[in-house]
């Protein structure tokens, strides 16, 4: 069986889905999947052990210089190679109208996608031919299996990720035993990852540090700091002036050199952020904060994954994510966090 899977960006929502992928393995061993991604985030799909063949798009550049030679060649390679494979079954997980516009150029006679109460962009429904509507309030992972689920006619029954090994160089793996053995005299190993592409997901680093200081679990922990930009590496360099001796600001990782990296250790605490999300494809237990996304509907699933669910001052409630969450001027949902919250509601899973 042939399968395409249309899950383009962004990088985390690309994670979620990789529960779908691991379905369609784990259920058609033998299936060939294929994957349609955006170019930025296709080494992350290329060292996926799961995955056959992965298609680019360029889209934001393409957009810029649509009518430009090089543009439009490259669109009309992608035409010309997709279009040597017709696939048994094609899962548009993206659901707007980018994904639609690309899946008109792929060739199935069944392709599938949201129904018109759950697609983020109606005209998507357009270019489908089976659709669905998942039940609300479930987990994202959920709905994107039951799209497959019920594609596929199968039993519509709970999976949890297999833990998987992305493909890296010698050289990665080395880099990160060396870095793993900085930690090797600490009994409990903790990654770190305090950013955020936007501010108001971010629990303030004085918070964070309190209640690990006063942790009687974590008092032989060692810490590794990870950062996406020069201002987290600032936020990792506060954090570490509270844990001297006992921690390592890591410099930037490939993604799939991450994943990697984070299976080593015991614990990852993360906001709602692609750190968090990359864990999940392990076996690494995780400490998530979530504020003006929903906790239910992205935190990692499993017993080893526990997450702090921030409430809004204001009163206001989502099914997904805070209509003014990049616009919000307190982020008081996660900011006004407070050690206490963090004490009442968590047993880390630790050594």
């Amino acid at each position: 069986m042939k399968i395409l899977i249309i899950k383009t960006s962004a990088i985390g929502d690309i994670i979620h889905a990789f529960s779908a992928l691991s379905f369609i393995k784990a259920h058609i061993p033998n299936s060939t999947v294929h994957w349609l991604v955006e170019k930025p985030f296709s080494s992350l799909l290329d060292a996926h052990p799961q995955i056959d063949k992965v298609y680019c798009i360029d889209s934001k550049r393409w957009k810029n210089n649509f009518f430009s030679k090089e543009t439009l060649q490259e669109i009309k390679e992608l035409k010309s190679s997709v279009q040597k494979t017709e696939y048994d079954f094609i899962f548009d997980l993206q659901g707007n109208v980018k994904s639609a516009l690309c899946l008109s150029i792929f060739r199935s006679k069944k392709k599938v996608g949201f129904a018109f109460k759950s697609v983020p962009e109606w005209p998507n429904c357009f270019f489908t031919n089976k659709r669905y509507n998942p039940p609300l309030g479930k987990n994202i992972r959920e709905d994107y299996l039951f799209l497959i689920q019920k594609a596929l006619n199968l039993p519509l029954r709970p999976f949890s990720l297999i833990p998987i090994e992305l493909k890296i160089s010698s050289e990665e793996k080395n880099h990160i035993k060396f870095l793993i053995e900085k930690g090797q005299d600490s009994q409990t190993k903790i990654c770190v990852a305090l950013g955020s592409n936007w501010k108001n997901k971010k629990l303030p680093v004085s918070t964070l540090t309190s209640y690990l200081k006063k942790h009687p679990r974590l008092k032989n922990a060692f810490y590794f700091l990870i950062y996406g930009n020069e201002k987290e590496k600032i936020e990792a360099q506060t954090f570490a002036k509270s844990f001297e001796g006992k921690n390592l600001i890591v410099e930037r990782l490939s993604l799939p050199a991450l994943q990697n990296f984070i299976a080593d250790l015991d614990l990852i605490i993360s906001m709602d952020s692609m750190p968090l999300h990359l864990a999940e494809t392990t076996s690494t237990a995780s400490l998530s904060f979530f504020g003006p996304s929903l906790a239910k509907k992205y935190c990692p699933t499993g017993e080893q994954h526990q997450t702090i669910q921030g409430k809004c001052p204001y009163g206001r409630t989502f099914a997904k994510r805070c209509s003014i969450l990049r616009i919000c001027k307190t982020g008081a949902c996660i900011k006004d966090l407070k050690e206490k919250d963090i004490e009442d509601h968590v047993t880390l899973n630790v050594n």
